[in-house]
């Protein structure tokens, strides 16, 4: 996890927001390695207008930060020099990005019973990119190396890098991090051994002959020795940024109302995008751990993220008779959105590989052994190589589709904006994707993409009646729809 704040500011404050592809930051981590400490070290005697300001920043650390020493010298100055003075929109997107991420943050923290500001940990480390990824090879959230990542459950297959999906990512590095602090009883010697690794952090503190880590951070590689005063840097700009001129600048409300739908059938972002219309590049950003674009088969099966008007599309795409074959048991009737859907527990049929056994299908199936037996009618642990098992799992299940649009409403709105479907915020027409036409319910959004005439699409849709729904939104011809146009449609 070799990456200072240094570089994670460099590598993705010093770049657009952007919700898709980060090789450009990729690229600028091979400048940012080597110049970051140097870039540090020249900042320090330079004039800032925080100087004027040093008696006011001194007492907001020292009522702010509770769980190591609340330190201001030169190395925070110069960090919050960079949040503040010289990337400060950037300092306001990456804030926004706070609103997707620190609600999974703290809620995997409370449950471990850890600190919730260690959730400033991931700003030092990526700076909420979830595609970051390092020279040195550390990715994600919150920067795993494949061995320690491993070590912590996180796979890495030429199709899936969990240290991507920012859930499983988390809960890993909330477990090594109380590992370190059982270790060290210290967070600012866990917080180091994090960076650097334990042993480093050990070999510190034989050559120091103390366990402060103030006193002994000269011993600690060069890029660990800001860590901590980093992290006091993004807890204190996270909480006074308004203090300094700076709003959060918030992300596209598609990216913080998400749902999961649970894929086990092999299927592609481009499938999935015909789907629901949701762009490849917002599939790309919210399901980064896919890294084929590729959501591949698997007994267990895969979350896919995705904002949650879509999922009522892929859900239907996924029940219809010719997607897949599926047996079920145990009903539970739920309602959503109009839609009626079971949870029942579907039946997936896996062929034994070379090496199973019924102990490990449980343990990767989170079931037991008597469930594989009765599944399958098995009276011994005795299976083949080929032979077929019946696996069951909790899905939601489409019965009842929604109420397909019978009749045009009048606009519901007179500006160029919608409502999102939870909130009830609005959203300018230029933040929706560039790729699709929206048609409103009126108690819901639904979307398809421009790929063929508007008939088509509407008819594709469930709409018979074309000519009623140019009519209300003032349309005299279908070539006169313009990408990303607004259009109203009844329930």
């Amino acid at each position: 996890m070799n990456i200072s704040l240094r570089i994670a500011i460099y590598l993705f404050l010093s770049l657009p927001l952007t919700f898709g592809s980060v090789s450009a930051a990729v690229d600028a981590d091979l400048y940012a390695n080597e110049m970051c400490m140097a870039h540090v070290e020249n900042d320090l005697n330079d004039h800032s207008l925080l100087d004027g300001m040093e008696p006011e920043i001194r007492q907001r650390i020292e009522n702010m930060v509770t769980i190591v020493d609340p330190v201001y010298n030169p190395y925070v100055r110069s960090y919050l020099r960079t949040y503040i003075e010289k990337y400060p929109q950037k300092t306001e997107e990456m804030l926004g990005r706070t609103t997707i991420y620190f609600p999974l943050f703290e809620r995997l923290l409370r449950e471990n019973d850890m600190p919730e500001e260690l959730k400033f940990l991931a700003i030092i480390e990526s700076s909420l990119v979830q595609e970051a990824t390092s020279r040195s090879g550390a990715v994600g959230l919150w920067q795993f190396m494949k061995p320690t990542g491993r070590e912590y459950g996180l796979r890495v297959t030429k199709y899936v890098d969990e240290r991507m999906d920012p859930e499983k990512a988390t809960r890993s590095a909330v477990r090594y991090l109380k590992y370190l602090y059982k270790r060290f009883q210290s967070w600012e010697l866990a917080m180091a051994a994090y960076n650097a690794g334990p042993g480093r952090v050990n070999s510190a503190i034989k050559r120091s002959g103390t366990r402060n880590y103030w006193k002994l951070v000269k011993y600690l590689p060069r890029e660990t020795r800001s860590y901590v005063p980093g992290f006091i840097a993004a807890m204190y700009v996270y909480n006074h940024h308004e203090n300094h001129g700076m709003q959060i600048k918030h992300p596209s409300a598609d990216f913080i109302n998400t749902a999961k739908v649970r894929i086990h059938k092999g299927i592609s972002f481009q499938q999935i995008s015909q789907v629901t219309a949701v762009p490849i590049s917002y599939l790309r950003t919210m399901n980064a751990k896919f890294v084929r674009n590729f959501v591949p088969q698997s007994v267990l099966g895969y979350d896919v993220i995705l904002p949650d008007y879509a999922t009522d599309y892929l859900l239907q795409f996924l029940n219809a008779p010719d997607a897949v074959a599926i047996s079920y048991k145990n009903f539970n009737p739920i309602l959503v959105n109009g839609a009626t859907y079971e949870e029942r527990e579907v039946a997936h049929t896996y062929r034994v590989r070379k090496g199973d056994n019924l102990y490990t299908l449980a343990q990767h199936n989170n079931c037991s052994v008597a469930d594989l037996k009765s599944w399958n009618g098995l009276t011994t642990s005795r299976i083949n190589i080929g032979q077929p098992l019946k696996i069951y799992y909790k899905e939601m299940v489409l019965v009842t589709p929604k109420r397909r649009p019978v009749r045009v409403i009048q606009p519901l709105f007179t500006n160029s904006a919608i409502h999102t479907q939870d909130k009830g915020q609005l959203i300018p027409e230029f933040d929706l994707p560039q790729q699709s036409l929206r048609f409103m319910h009126s108690s819901e959004k639904v979307v398809i993409q421009r790929r063929h005439g508007l008939r088509t699409q509407l008819m594709l849709r469930g709409i018979q009646n074309a000519d009623e729904v140019m009519q209300v939104n003032g349309i005299n011809t279908a070539q006169d729809i313009q990408t990303g146009k607004v259009l109203i449609v009844a329930q």
